[in-house]
């Protein structure tokens, strides 16, 4: 399934309403965003940790 994707981030050293990324992909396939999770989680390893939101609009179905 296609679809446009936002996803945003922030360290535990920010606030909430100041994202450290903020990611916008248009017209992606769903199946896909495994890729994206997996690279989050494994950031995790090494750093701050990493809490995030993610917005999937199933505009293209």
């Amino acid at each position: 399934m296609l679809a446009d994707t936002k996803m945003k981030g922030w360290t535990n050293k920010e606030k909430e309403g100041n994202p450290s990324f903020d990611l916008i992909l248009s017209c992606i396939d769903t199946s896909e965003l495994d890729t994206i999770v997996d690279a989050i989680d494994k950031a995790n390893q090494f750093g701050d940790a990493i809490h995030w939101t993610i917005i999937i609009n199933h505009e293209y179905i």
